[in-house]
């Protein structure tokens, strides 16, 4: 019984043993609750002097083997327990690699890391070859704790430079036609370059002159014929025309201006035309001064070396259409030079002008005024040159006070003959003032009063006196109609006194005189509202020109009488 039992307890030893070097090891957990080999021999020993005394029992009490069994019990027991604790750590040692065991508490699982980047910010284009422009686009993936962004490649026909396919510089805007007779069928736009060269990537942008605002735009596509030039034309054009067109489009038929076409690659402007004549208010969105306005039948055109120097009006003429073969001269000849005049008999006058045939010829007659005769390219005033000279000839600066008084101290005596005084006048109001009447001889007129009682006269009397004003109606310069001359400043030193003592003032049908106290003793206030503006007197070797160039008015309505008078020394 005692082999048996000696027995039992090394193969369970043994058992444990087995199970200990199979299970993996749990460093740092507790193991107290599995024996090693030594704690089992301790139990088999303790056993088995437990035992001992059962087998000194009487048999007849009951069977000593029988009696050890309880004891036996409890060592299997124990043998077992340490086979579980064995199995526990086995399967804890297992359990650490299951990430789903919530009760786990060996190596943490490993994960992957969180990415939390926004990646809205895709990088600025760029170059991926010579020739290929690559463009990111957002959003991106976030990778790494990284952004990825999607790429598309574009081919440029201009090579790329800096991020973005470079223009091309050797494109023009050869040709416009935007005013073909009656519905404008005909219309096209043309575009000169290289030969053979594709367009792709340029438009054409039409620019309303009204504003400045874009009314059409035209994505070319296509290539250039063997000559350079790339023709858009309206669809509705005849079987002739269309056969020359490389590209059809209603917005071909551009508006007859003034206004503008441009010539794009992306938002830069390759070439640009304005034409027509702009206002102030309009805008030219053309390079330099704008072309002339076509007339119907004309178009405007490069000539056949495509000179550029980036002005329109030098660079582009009238011409016939002609698209997709370059330059063709108008049918016509110019019959005189632009802006010259001829006269049409006696009384009318024309005018070199562009006409519709695209070429130069003499406008349809305008009539000179009643009072002029055409003579020498001009209408000029019906008068004998005895009795009428160019008021230019009496152009002398007009007189300061200080001015004045220098020259004329330098004279004794200035007779003014009434036989060669003339005068012209005009009617102004509110709306502006009309024609110049025909000079008129000895037709002046002087006024005098005494007591607020006025008598006009028609010829020159004693003591007659020409008094010029300044712009707020005190006397600028006064020339009595003496023999003698005596020169003062006036009572505000603005100008020169002829003649103090005098009683009477001319009056040359202009409401823009009147006396100052110092020298007249009559009431003068009732005059007040007859003050003229900027009346002048220029003195020559032999002449003095006196002109209101600025009447007075009353009121807006109230017409007035502007004037020039010549007076002959």
């Amino acid at each position: 019984m005692r082999i048996f039992r000696y027995c039992f307890i090394l193969s369970v030893l043994l058992f444990a043993l087995a199970c200990s070097d199979d299970a993996p090891s749990d460093e740092g957990r507790d193991t107290g609750s599995a024996p090693d080999a030594s704690d089992a021999l301790s139990d088999a020993h303790q056993a088995d002097d437990a035992g001992a005394p059962d087998a000194h029992i009487d048999e007849d009490a009951g069977a000593p083997d029988d009696a050890g069994t309880p004891d036996d019990v409890s060592n299997v027991g124990d043998a077992t327990d340490a086979t579980d604790a064995s199995d526990a750590d086995a399967t804890d040692a297992t359990d650490a690699t299951d990430p789903e065991d919530a009760s786990d508490t060996g190596t943490p699982d490993t994960q992957e890391p969180v990415c939390d980047l926004a990646c809205d910010t895709p990088p600025a284009d760029t170059c991926a070859d010579a020739d290929t422009l690559r463009s990111f686009s957002a959003p991106g993936l976030c990778e790494d704790a990284a952004c990825t962004y999607d790429f598309v490649d574009t081919a440029c026909a201009f090579g790329c430079e800096n991020g973005a396919c470079k223009a091309p510089d050797n494109f023009l805007i050869s040709e416009v036609y935007y005013d073909a007779p009656g519905a404008d069928k005909e219309s096209f736009i043309e575009v000169y370059g290289p030969a053979n060269t594709a367009v792709d990537g340029l438009r054409l942008v039409a620019v309303n002159g009204n504003g400045g605002g874009e009314y059409a735009t035209i994505d070319l596509i296509g290539q250039t014929n063997s000559e350079g030039f790339f023709v858009v034309m309206q669809p509705s054009a005849p079987a002739e025309w269309l056969a020359l067109a490389d590209q059809l489009d209603n917005k071909a038929d551009l508006q007859n201006g003034p206004d503008s076409v441009q010539l794009r690659f992306g938002e830069q402007v390759i070439d640009a035309l304005a034409y027509g004549e702009f206002s102030a208010t309009e805008v030219a969105a053309g390079l330099g001064e704008p072309a002339v306005d076509a007339p119907a039948g004309q178009s405007l055109s490069r000539d056949e070396n495509m000179t550029n120097t980036h002005d329109n009006f030098s660079d582009f003429q009238l011409a016939d259409p002609s698209p997709g073969v370059g330059f063709s001269l108008p049918s016509c000849t110019d019959a005189c030079t632009q802006g010259s005049t001829v006269c049409d008999g006696e009384s009318a006058l024309k005018t070199c002008e562009m006409q519709a045939s695209g070429c130069l010829d003499w406008s349809a007659p305008v009539a000179c005024s009643a009072s002029q005769t055409c003579s020498a390219g001009a209408c000029q005033d019906t008068v004998d040159p005895d009795d009428w000279f160019d008021p230019q000839s009496c152009s002398g600066a007009a007189w300061s006070a200080a001015d004045a008084l220098a020259r004329l101290n330098s004279s004794s005596s200035v007779v003014l003959d009434s036989q060669t005084v003339l005068e012209r006048s005009r009617t102004c109001d509110a709306n502006g003032c009309g024609p110049w009447s025909a000079p008129q001889p000895n037709s002046i007129r002087y006024l005098t009063w005494s007591g607020g009682v006025t008598t006009r006269y028609t010829t020159l009397q004693t003591d007659t006196t020409l008094v010029l004003y300044n712009d707020n109606g005190t006397p600028k310069l006064s020339v009595r109609h003496d023999t003698h001359l005596a020169k003062y400043p006036d009572d505000h030193d603005q100008g020169i006194v002829f003649g103090l003592p005098a009683a009477t003032v001319r009056y040359p049908r202009m409401r823009a005189w009147k006396m100052p106290p110092s020298q007249h003793p009559y009431d003068y206030q009732d005059l007040d509202n007859y003050i003229g503006r900027d009346a002048q007197l220029h003195v020559s070797a032999n002449c003095a020109r006196f002109e209101s160039v600025s009447p007075a008015r009353d009121s807006a309505s109230e017409q007035v009488e502007q004037f020039v008078a010549v007076y002959r020394f």
